[in-house]
């Protein structure tokens, strides 16, 4: 048990906030909010720098409908009320079923550039690659970890040279994984060798997605790009679905990057999980620790674990 940690049962606070007004009309959310909140979510909208006003007017009428639920429930009477002693309650924020998800980088630093490749993009390390110029400055690696955890993933981040010993075969694979490529490396022959070998392998498992960075250089590039796309991944460009052909074909922008890592993430996880026998494994205690991304944040609660029989309503 963490030797800082405090699991005493809350206590009353009184906010001495005033009882807010019942709502007379439900607060107004745009269609185009309702179509990103539901392709995203509140974090997808977050990302969305051009309308800020989508995740306000989202997190209102969530909230709306939170407290009409509660003014429709009937409220006990003194003989009926019930207090649940805390101590008795599962934690909700044990680290039981957290699925692990590998995230590798094939990507170039500052310091081994192709010929003539602007560094604009790129940083000390290969997980530093930022290819989109959105405002957001945490680079993608991050971000998809972060996308990863909110599908209730525990995502861990490598580059390419520490996940290529999975993808070959030379170490048993303990999750399913995603490939964030960028095919500017695939100038360096050896690279492109390293992936057509990974591309020889059957592994529904792993998903590919190659993000085309939004400089000039990259679009003017384009044909040559796809080209070389083409030599390094000739199974995955002319097999599977039409969504993971396109991902790893090129993706254009961070919105369509949320988009089809969301989808393609949980794809890769239930072919690993198709593979693999029917298991179970014990719950450990609850002062086990969550596990944290490569930033240091927690973990928020994997889907399943919500309450399945939550207020519908609360749908924007």
């Amino acid at each position: 048990m963490d030797a800082g940690a405090d699991h005493r049962p809350p206590g009353p606070v009184d906010l001495e906030l005033p009882v807010p007004e019942r709502p007379v009309t439900p607060v107004r959310v745009d269609e185009a909010a309702q179509v990103r909140y539901a392709k995203g979510g509140l974090y997808g909208l977050r990302q969305y720098y051009d309308h800020p006003e989508y995740y306000d007017q989202c997190v209102r009428r969530i909230a709306q409908c939170v407290v009409q639920a509660v003014r429709r429930a009937p409220e006990p009477t003194p003989d009926e009320t019930e207090f649940t002693d805390l101590d008795t309650v599962p934690d909700a924020f044990a680290a039981s079923s957290w699925h692990p998800l590998g995230i590798a980088v094939l990507a170039p630093d500052v310091h081994h550039l192709p010929p003539d490749r602007r560094d604009t993009k790129y940083g000390r390390e290969p997980r530093d690659w930022q290819p989109f110029s959105d405002g957001y400055a945490t680079p993608l690696a991050e971000r998809a970890a972060e996308l990863a955890r909110n599908l209730g993933f525990a995502p861990e981040i490598h580059t390419y040279d520490e996940a290529e010993p999975v993808f070959l075969g030379q170490r048993e694979a303990r999750s399913p994984w995603v490939l964030v490529l960028d095919p500017w490396i695939l100038h360096d022959r050896t690279a492109l060798d390293r992936l057509r070998a990974f591309d020889a392998r059957d592994l529904p498992w792993v998903t590919v997605l190659t993000p085309l960075a939004d400089d000039p250089q990259t679009r003017n590039a384009r044909e040559e790009l796809a080209a070389l796309l083409r030599s390094a991944l000739p199974r995955r460009l002319s097999g599977g679905r039409a969504i993971q052909r396109g991902a790893a074909a090129g993706i254009e922008n961070s919105e369509a990057f949320i988009s089809r890592f969301t989808e393609l993430a949980d794809s890769a996880a239930q072919q690993y999980l198709n593979r693999l026998p029917l298991r179970t494994s014990p719950r450990p205690p609850a002062s086990v620790k969550r596990p944290h991304a490569a930033t240091g944040g927690p973990v928020a609660p994997a889907p399943h674990e919500a309450d399945s029989q939550g207020d519908q309503e609360a749908q924007p």
